[in-house]
């Protein structure tokens, strides 16, 4: 069996330090420059060096792994930043392994556990609702850790300005003249969606708009979760010109309800999602959505967290939302909604009357 390069060796092959070769390999570009990482890494492409992370992790005191807990790995919001998160980090030479607890507080606590048992260098936390203990518990442990999605005050996190993402929303609807709007889907109590209600109802609020609280009801963020809300609010005898959706899954249950009550999204009523999902754009009716850079968020995470873990502060960041506008809104103001309830009106008016 051959033996093993030693990272000796390849520091000699590469002319270097044993200190710069290790370095280089782990993409220190704080201490080495690009050109040296990128020739350092190419040189043990061509010989097959192999680095010996237990090596590393007793020279260093470090295991060079990152715990990320998400409640489903297979969202594609939460995929998408675990793509993200896992990138940057095998970039900076750490492994970053991922944990789905489907919200439930016994499989996160028993991650928790494993990470830490483990000694994991920090925790990329994407799964934590405004009551939940996983911070705490994080904070008590002394392990550094981000959050991501949700803000927080206490703690260090990466998210999108929700409050600022339903504002933009309200004030693209508002701008086409409706009046009667309604708030949609996702799980009540979570950070993300009191956020985007918030921003929405607080924006109507200020151009003289009330949104009754039987026009918002919230279920779950799947697309069942939005299609139970928008039927709730219809059946309170709600009828909207305009929906919004706090994420894209929710606005597409939320038009099948509509469907079904003989709305047609697009032309009868304008609908409004969150988070710009690649689907959004190719329904039958393209969705108007708010957009976030969930990929930035997932590298943003790390950067932060790997300044934590070096002992170094961590200011939190808020990563500015875009609207992106498609049929679902752009071609529905309030006239076009008054003009198809006249015409309701009238296949009424013209049916004739049961004795």
């Amino acid at each position: 069996m051959a033996q093993r390069m030693t990272m000796a060796q390849l520091a000699r092959l590469a002319r270097l330090d044993v200190s710069t070769v290790s370095r280089a390999l782990r993409g220190d570009a704080r201490r080495v420059s690009s050109t040296t990482i990128e020739r350092v890494r190419q040189l043990a492409l061509q010989v097959g060096y192999l680095p010996d992370a237990n090596a590393a992790s007793l020279r260093s005191r470090r295991s060079y792994v990152l715990g990320m807990l998400v409640p489903d790995v297979t969202e594609v919001v939460l995929a998408t930043l675990f793509e993200a998160v896992s990138t940057a980090a095998i970039d900076e030479g750490y492994l970053a392994i991922v944990v789905s607890t489907r919200t439930d507080p016994e499989r996160r606590r028993a991650a928790l556990h494993s990470f830490l048992s483990r000694r994991v260098d920090g925790v990329v936390l994407a799964d934590a609702t405004l009551r939940g203990a996983a911070p705490d518990t994080l904070a008590a442990s002394g392990t550094p850790f981000v959050m991501v999605l949700r803000p927080s005050e206490r703690y260090p996190s990466v998210a999108g300005d929700d409050v600022a993402g339903g504002r933009i929303a309200a004030l693209h609807l508002l701008e086409a003249g409706h009046r009667a709007m309604c708030v949609v889907g996702g799980q009540p109590g979570a950070s993300t969606v009191n956020g985007r209600t918030r921003g929405f109802v607080g924006a109507c609020r200020r151009a003289g708009v009330t949104v009754a609280a039987s026009a918002i009801c919230h279920d779950s963020f799947s697309v069942g979760g939005g299609y139970r809300a928008m039927l709730r609010i219809l059946e309170r005898g709600q009828r909207p010109s305009a929906v919004f959706a706090v994420n894209d899954y929710n606005a597409i249950g939320a038009a099948r309800a509509l469907q079904e009550n003989g709305t047609v999204v697009g032309r009868d009523v304008a609908l409004v999602g969150y988070n710009d999902l690649a689907v959004s754009r190719y329904l039958e009716t393209p969705l108007t959505t708010v957009r976030v850079d969930h990929a930035l968020m997932g590298r943003e995470a790390v950067r932060l967290l790997l300044r934590r873990i070096d002992g170094e502060e961590a200011e939190s960041v808020r990563l500015e939302p875009e609207l992106v506008v498609r049929s679902s809104s752009a071609a529905v103001a309030v006239s076009t909604t008054r003009a198809g309830q006249r015409r309701a009106s009238a296949r009424l008016a013209k049916s004739p009357r049961s004795s």
